[in-house]
């Protein structure tokens, strides 16, 4: 089955002031008209709308939500998602008007229970399925191609010369350093005693964030096993509304 993702941050105004071409242009507009010709088309196919918010585009999902929920008409090809915005490094990072991280993920699941409510489709809960919370990173066969021909392992650490796992050869052929690999690939719950004793243990493996765990010595925990009372309650939903 082909897959898509496609984000969109709220609604026209809080998306175009988010997702400016590189001239200013809004890009609101183009997007949401190329969703709904994917919905009118036929065939099988997976979409899934991500919509990521800080403070500023938190008081208009309500009302995108709504708009989602009449235009898909219920399509089962469609699922949506909500992602706090974070800051990941970089000099404007201080400028994000990012939603205090207590806030943050009981907001998702608070806007994923609203989209559940209104018949659309939400993924939230599916991280809590067997290794469906293990990250891209600490997954063998996924990696990141740079425009330069780097390898990596992570696409939020690109300056962190561990996530540098190797080269494209000039045959394409991709050369990886077999530590710096090991590092990432090896990241999870097999010496970790506070993961092996988890009842999350078998979505995550203890390896919902390499780079966290790179970084601090410790494995963060992903949002479902912080907030399972939530994440419980929007599985609920979901399996009342597709009976």
């Amino acid at each position: 089955t082909r897959t898509f993702q496609i984000t969109l941050d709220g609604t026209a105004a809080s998306h175009n002031t988010h997702r400016k071409l590189i001239g200013g242009q809004p890009t609101w507009e183009r997007i949401w008209n190329n969703v709904l010709t994917l919905h009118h088309l036929g065939g099988e196919y997976r979409c899934r709308i991500r919509i990521n918010f800080d403070n500023d585009v938190v008081a208009v999902i309500p009302e995108f939500i709504n708009l989602l929920a009449e235009s898909l008409q219920g399509d089962p090809r469609f699922q949506v998602d909500f992602f706090p915005i974070g800051r990941w490094g970089g000099p404007n990072d201080n400028q994000l008007n990012v939603v205090d991280a207590e806030r943050a993920y009981p907001l998702a699941f608070e806007f994923g229970k609203l989209a559940a409510a209104s018949g659309l489709k939400v993924t939230l809960h599916e991280f809590m399925r067997p290794t469906s919370s293990v990250c891209y990173a600490a997954d063998a066969r996924s990696f990141i191609i740079g425009s330069d021909g780097r390898v990596y392992k992570c696409s939020v650490a690109l300056n962190d010369e561990r996530n540098q796992v190797g080269h494209l050869a000039a045959d394409g052929r991709m050369i990886l350093d077999p530590n710096r690999l090991a590092l990432w690939l090896e990241s999870d719950d097999y010496n970790d005693a506070k993961c092996q004793s988890c009842f999350f243990r078998p979505a995550c493996m203890g390896a919902a964030c390499p780079l966290g765990r790179l970084r601090t010595g410790e494995a963060p925990c992903p949002p479902p096993r912080k907030y399972i009372d939530p994440a419980i309650e929007l599985l609920v939903m979901q399996a009342e509304s597709s009976r």
